[in-house]
């Protein structure tokens, strides 16, 4: 306690005040804090001074003042004797830490939960997770990334749980791997990083268990359904590449090509989609699987039963699910390009073909016709 003081005058700087301060004190730099206001006089003084910059070096000095309370508030503050000051004191604030014990909770398709401890000391800062899909958290074109604020004081809790979700599942071809680290900030200064821990999204996985049905000009798919899938995608692509088809969006477990040729070999695959908004993800294609659609039954007992000078008489075996058929002919030495055709309905198992030169061999050819 200074002898003679009614009250105390605080003061901090950042660096330790200029030669000459006794005798002329407010010619000094700006202080950044000053409490000289009631500050009432007792055996053992003690004052806290907040909101400083963590891991700072401070000037502190004390004034012993004299109080005219002749002198309105205002001017008695500002209009005191100066008794003593007390010896210039360097003291620092302490460090701001980055969290401890960053860990991975659990993994998802699309989520990470991660957990830290919760540092009392920080209460009333605010921590930042940052997420990343490469292990220097740059934001270079392509890379995920993302940084998630929370407020240091609203977690009541000894450890800090945030739950990341939006990210992409793995596939069983490709692994999705994310990065995750936290610092804290207050109003002055930021913190450190912390360790940085990584996680693995479950891998969304393929359909299996391919199965298929055909008629002459379709192949119905179907598979096992997949946890978490919306919709499904698939293709058909005949040996030969001459056909592909795609189909997109399918909500059930099977679906139906339609429009094929008959007697045509196709592999088809399937693979698993989740279309939620903003953050859908997909799976690899499945193992491929073959099908062949069923073929159009050959005519059979084909026979010319009658020979005409200028016709002749054809006869043949009907043939079920069969739409029409139709006659090939061309003259003995012709190019079979240059055949004439006939067609006959499927209900008939007998033509007659005229116009026939007298006298001419002919190569005739029958097929049935499907038009499905």
């Amino acid at each position: 306690m200074t002898k003679g003081a009614t009250h105390y005058a605080i003061q901090l700087f950042e660096h330790a005040p200029e030669a000459g301060y006794q005798d002329n004190y407010r010619k000094d730099r700006s202080p950044i804090v000053s409490r000289n206001q009631d500050i009432p006089l007792g055996e053992n003084q003690m004052q806290s001074i907040n909101e400083l910059n963590p891991d700072t070096e401070y000037w502190v000095r004390v004034y012993g003042l004299y109080k005219n309370e002749q002198l309105i508030p205002s001017d008695s503050v500002r209009s005191v004797d100066y008794f003593q000051v007390a010896a210039n004191q360097a003291i620092k604030t302490n460090e701001i830490y980055p969290p401890n014990a960053l860990q991975v909770l659990e993994e998802g398709l699309d989520f990470v939960q991660i957990q830290w401890d919760r540092d009392l000391v920080n209460t009333g800062y605010f921590y930042f997770l940052q997420i990343s899909s490469n292990g220097d958290f740059s934001q270079a074109d392509g890379e995920y990334f993302k940084e998630i604020k929370i407020n240091a004081q609203q977690e009541t809790q000894p450890k800090v749980q945030v739950l990341v979700d939006g990210l992409q599942a793995s596939k069983a071809s490709e692994a999705r791997v994310y990065y995750f680290r936290v610092y804290v900030e207050n109003d002055y200064t930021i913190s450190d990083f912390s360790e940085v821990v990584a996680a693995q999204t479950l891998v969304f996985p393929a359909p299996i268990n391919l199965q298929h049905s055909h008629t002459k000009n379709t192949i119905t798919i179907s598979w096992d359904a997949v946890e978490a899938a919306t919709h499904y995608d698939a293709e058909l692509r005949s040996e030969d590449g001459s056909v592909f088809k795609q189909a997109t969006n399918i909500v059930e477990t099977n679906f139906t090509f339609t429009a094929l040729p008959a007697d045509t070999e196709f592999t088809f695959r399937v693979k698993a989609r989740n279309n939620k908004p903003n953050h859908g993800y997909e799976s690899d294609f499945s193992d491929p699987a073959g099908a062949i659609t069923e073929s159009v039954p050959t005519p059979t007992g084909f026979r010319v039963s009658e020979v005409f000078l200028t016709k002749l008489k054809l006869v043949w075996d009907a043939q079920s699910e069969v739409d029409k058929y139709r006659i090939f002919y061309f003259k003995e030495g012709e190019a079979e390009t240059e055949a004439k055709t006939k067609e006959v309905l499927a209900s008939q198992n007998t033509t007659l073909l005229e116009g026939l030169e007298p006298g001419q061999e002919y190569q005739i050819k029958i097929v049935s016709v499907f038009e499905g």
